[in-house]
């Protein structure tokens, strides 16, 4: 799946059943990211931001992700 960058983002339903309700993984405090791009050296891994945080986070795994579709989320 092609995701846009700078596109708001939010971690797929498979992602959030394998990480659960792990609060103390900083990226699961986050709910929205803004995404800034696929890792050059990383094929298939990315970099995003907390869309409220503006916390980086990289090397995540871009099939982790989905687009937001709703405008105004």
């Amino acid at each position: 799946m092609n995701i846009r960058q700078y596109a708001l983002i939010e971690f797929t339903e498979e992602f959030i059943n394998v990480m659960g309700t792990d609060k103390e993984h900083p990226i699961m405090k986050e709910k929205v990211f803004v995404y800034l791009g696929e890792i050059p050296n990383m094929p298939g891994h990315c970099v995003v931001a907390g869309h409220e945080s503006g916390r980086i986070f990289s090397g995540y795994h871009i099939d982790n992700f989905r687009e937001i579709q709703e405008e105004g989320y």
